[in-house]
């Protein structure tokens, strides 16, 4: 019975040890997130320059208040982060974020929105790897909808790179096209590295042969 206990003991601190380890989460750096970088005079917007991004007809903008909140404002957009945004004009608008690593989780977070003064049809929001026309790794359709006129809401979505191996090495990009001028800010990705199978049962193995040879 006290080997039985033993074995119970290891592997629950041994699966206690393996939920830790897939939970070891860290944030990608993303250049701009917050289109911040470029600032520009109130009502002002440029498709050139977005630094950190490809713009392909997009941009970033700082909208006045009435665009925004109506016909008064604090100039920080709720929901948001800062006070300038980007708007997707078919693009893609795009951003190269670094390489695709095995055994990991990720997930994209952006905030979205609209104005008060233009509607918009679909925002595709994707992870892709090798290029901003490459594979498609996740991937969601928002409409007009789904984003509060007036502020921001937080969307997400994940992919695990152990469904698509033979992209793993490959670069990793964050892209936005849509017709025409929904708002995004605030773009965070985030990478959840996943132990693989093989490892958790070699831990477990190692901790039962140390209790069988203290048995001895």
């Amino acid at each position: 019975m006290k080997l039985n206990k033993e074995i119970k003991t290891t592997l629950l601190t041994l699966g206690l040890a393996a939920a830790t380890t897939m939970i070891s989460q860290a944030a990608i750096s993303i250049t701009n997130h917050s289109f911040e970088d470029d600032v520009l005079a109130d009502g002002a917007a440029a498709t050139t320059g977005t630094t950190g991004w490809v713009n392909n007809g997009s941009g970033h903008f700082n909208p006045q208040d009435a665009q925004i909140f109506g016909t008064t404002g604090s100039g920080l957009i709720p929901g948001g982060d800062g006070s300038q945004v980007a708007f997707i004009n078919f693009g893609p608008f795009y951003q190269n974020i670094g390489t695709i690593e095995a055994n990991s989780i990720y997930e994209l977070t952006v905030a979205i929105g609209a104005r008060r003064d233009l509607s918009w049809a679909n925002l595709t929001v994707a992870l892709r790897a090798s290029s901003e026309t490459g594979t498609v790794l996740a991937s969601q359709v928002y409409v007009h909808a789904d984003a509060p006129v007036g502020s921001f809401t937080d969307v997400s979505f994940s992919f695990d790179s152990n469904d698509f191996a033979g992209e793993v090495g490959n670069d990793l990009f964050v892209t936005f096209s849509a017709a025409p001028q929904p708002l995004i800010d605030n773009v965070r990705v985030t990478e959840t590295l996943v132990p693989e199978p093989s490892t958790t049962a070699l831990l477990g193995l190692g901790g039962l042969a140390l209790i069988l040879r203290r048995r001895k």
